[in-house]
């Protein structure tokens, strides 16, 4: 199985570069930020200063800001949005090229890029305000719950057990929790603006929330204890690189009391025709349309896009319209999933002591979950 993996594996470097064609983010390589120059039919592409460019031809309708890291960008797009973000190069490029510079001022700690989860952390900064509403249009967040909720029943664990949720985002999991008579919640999220969101809840006075890195949870577990059940949901475990999972899934398990359950989500992954994994009717390389939702009484038509690099990494790029015209201003940002299959899984939780490993299919979310015990 393992062999046959590996073999599937290295197919997939070769043929995942095809389902890049129609992306339309931006990368460089490795996890400094640098100058990346690449060349178009009209010659190398400049980068100019903060100051105005000109109006750029192409796919893109407006010169746009962008923060661009380690394989995921951040592109805000119309007046509205460039005038709030001050940060970063203007930007000018050609028909199918980009060149992306951030000045050195004005980037985050080196440290912030040293993970997936932290690149992510920045699309999340800019996604925070519209995630509450489009997760609870799709009902997100009260689907997690119920689901969660079997996995307690299933665990049989007391309503007065200590639960993190340990990518809590803007707690609305939780705050459902609450309402089902759980009252020692925690969450840690490392997007102070998804933490500022959880305001607004009910139950926030109950909860106790920390902005809190997964590089330093092993300082979060020596001053809040551990838990008896440590949850991710909303595929949070795949915003972490795919090297780093194993030792993440050990700082996971030892902030677990004695018999303790680590619970996480993940894509009902498949392998296509060319044993590549992929997720299953997903379209590839086109922009889907996912509804309208309301904001401050505006209104924000949503849509995606994926696309699989050769790295085994799913980018899901998603496009915010304000206003229903056809020319209307936008915030995108493309979020990364790592890609792993029921048996990387197993060989995580082993690896960290974790067992009694079980592949749960909830009648009320669509992802696997999966959950384990510590057995100190």
């Amino acid at each position: 199985m393992i062999a046959l993996q590996s073999e599937r594996r290295q197919r997939a470097k070769s043929t995942r570069g095809d389902y890049l064609a129609n992306a339309t983010l931006a990368t460089h390589e490795g996890s400094t930020p640098q100058l990346r120059q690449r060349q178009s039919d009209k010659g190398p592409v400049a980068c100019s200063g903060p100051q105005r460019g000109s109006r750029p031809h192409g796919r893109w309708r407006s010169p746009s800001d962008m923060w661009c890291c380690g394989g995921f960008c951040l592109a805000f797009f119309g007046r509205t949005m460039s005038q709030k973000l001050h940060t970063g190069t203007r930007l000018e490029h050609g028909t199918q090229s980009l060149c992306i510079q951030l000045p050195a001022a004005h980037l985050p700690p080196l440290s912030l890029f040293s993970t997936m989860q932290h690149q992510n952390e920045l699309v999340y900064r800019v996604f925070a305000r519209y995630y509450r509403a489009f997760f609870q249009k799709r009902k997100h967040f009260k689907n997690q719950s119920l689901a969660l909720k079997e996995l307690l029943e299933v665990t049989r664990m007391p309503q007065n057990a200590r639960i993190l949720d340990a990518a809590c985002g803007t707690a609305d999991v939780l705050d459902h929790l609450y309402g089902h008579g759980y009252r020692n919640l925690f969450g840690i999220d490392g997007c102070h603006e998804m933490l500022a969101e959880a305001a607004s809840l009910q139950a926030f006075g109950s909860l106790s929330l920390v902005r809190c890195r997964w590089q330093d949870v092993d300082t979060y577990f020596s001053s809040h204890g551990q838990f008896d059940l440590i949850f991710m949901l909303g595929l949070s475990l795949s915003h972490v690189k795919r090297e780093e999972i194993p030792g993440f899934v050990k700082k996971m398990k030892s902030g677990l009391r004695q018999d303790g359950v680590f619970a996480f989500d993940m894509r009902k992954w498949i392998y296509d025709q060319n044993g590549v994994l992929v997720e299953p009717n997903r379209p590839i390389g086109v922009w889907r349309q996912l509804g309208t939702i309301l904001i401050e009484g505006q209104k924000h038509r949503a849509e995606d896009h994926c696309v699989y690099d050769s790295e085994g990494y799913q980018k899901v790029t998603y496009r915010f319209k304000t206003g229903i015209t056809k020319n209307a201003d936008f915030v995108e940002n493309v979020v990364s999933f790592c890609i792993f299959d029921t048996q990387d899984v197993r060989r995580w939780l082993e690896d960290a002591g974790l067992a009694e490993m079980t592949f749960h299919r909830s009648q009320h979310w669509p992802q696997l979950m999966v959950f384990a015990r510590s057995r100190q």
